[in-house]
């Protein structure tokens, strides 16, 4: 699973960039999104590098994010999972889509904190000191700070 985040939300980006950012559902800043790991995905994101951070995501960050900011244990009678871990763990091995955890009420863009300690420079590539771009597993020391 690849989660991305958006770090910066500049005003006057062209329309293709925000059209993109749009359609991988993250409008503002400070949202999440997790998508399947394929090759549209990377390179629609690679469009993006200079608004968002991304990477691959850990099984406990997963469950972290969906326990701290989904509203799903509310629905886990409802489906045939008895709790987060079990949904994490079919996600992460494609067994579930996150669009049927959508259709039984998990709200979509996730919508983080403001990183503690802030980003490191945002106008930057990850791999020269900044936070855009891919930075692998990293994004999971990233989201502990957002969440």
């Amino acid at each position: 699973m690849i989660v991305a985040v958006r770090v910066n939300g500049i005003p006057d980006v062209s329309q293709r960039f925000v059209k993109i950012m749009n359609d991988l559902r993250m409008p503002k800043k400070h949202n999440c999104m997790i998508y399947k790991d394929d090759k549209n995905t990377i390179n629609t994101l690679k469009n993006i590098k200079d608004f968002v951070t991304y990477g691959e995501i850990y099984k406990e960050d997963l469950i972290s994010l969906l326990k701290k900011r989904s509203n799903l244990e509310n629905y886990l009678s409802e489906m045939k999972y008895s709790n987060v871990e079990e949904i994490a763990e079919d996600l992460i091995k494609n067994k579930l889509d996150i669009k049927e955890l959508e259709s039984k009420g998990l709200k979509l863009p996730f919508r983080l904190s403001p990183p503690s300690k802030g980003f490191s420079g945002t106008n930057k590539q990850y791999k020269q000191g900044g936070s855009l771009g891919y930075r692998g597993k990293e994004i999971n020391k990233l989201l502990k700070r957002m969440i």
